[in-house]
């Protein structure tokens, strides 16, 4: 993309609108049955599936954000 004179920019999109609650709520509750899944596997002892399960507990929290934003800048990298 570089070589052919395209710019590639990163939007980071803010609140979700209300009718993407349905949605939300149906990742809330794949999540915690991750997270359930995850720690039944700890129980038994298999730490390979409960890595597995532990990424779908995962959450980019406003830090996380904000620091991606920056490292994105710092690099040169347009951010919206």
């Amino acid at each position: 993309m570089l070589r052919n004179g395209l710019k590639p920019i990163w939007v980071f999109d803010g609140k979700p609108p209300d009718m993407k609650g349905g949605e939300l709520a149906k990742r809330k509750k794949a999540k915690q049955n991750a997270l359930k899944k995850m720690e039944e596997a700890k129980d038994a002892g298999d730490m390979e599936l409960a890595m597995k399960f532990n990424k779908g507990t995962v959450r980019v929290d406003n830090k996380m954000k904000e620091d991606a934003m920056k490292m994105l800048r710092l690099i040169g990298c347009p951010v919206i």
